[in-house]
């Protein structure tokens, strides 16, 4: 390979990176969102900046459950379930990441703050 044929890989490499990084949607903690399913329904969604510190309870016929709003997002801090993964599962931060607990068919989820954003309009 030429000098010239290193320069484009380079120059491939860095607009590769510049698109990468330039359509990473992060999201501020100002639009993050807790979102609760249970038995695969929505059951609710809170704000994690409104709700800093709250904890959250859930009583259903599968068990009991708490969960802690953090200022960067959530935790599960208690469950009555057998296995206890739920509990020792690591603080749930970025848009996507979820806790599970099977027994109890819990699912909590970070989630983005607005209803429906609309992505592209095709004409």
């Amino acid at each position: 390979m030429k000098k010239g044929d290193y320069i484009v890989i380079i120059i491939i490499l860095i607009a590769s990176f510049a698109m990468i990084i330039k359509n990473e949607r992060v999201l501020t903690q100002d639009n993050k969102a807790l979102l609760i399913n249970i038995d695969g329904k929505e059951e609710k969604k809170y704000s994690i900046e409104e709700n800093i510190g709250r904890e959250i309870e859930i009583n259903n016929e599968y068990g009991k459950n708490i969960i802690k709003i953090t200022k960067d997002g959530a935790l599960m801090t208690y469950s009555d379930c057998k296995d206890q993964v739920c509990v020792h599962a690591r603080e749930i931060k970025n848009k996507g990441d979820s806790i599970i607990c099977l027994p109890h068919r819990l699912e909590i989820t970070i989630d983005s703050n607005k209803d429906k954003e609309i992505d592209a309009v095709v004409k």
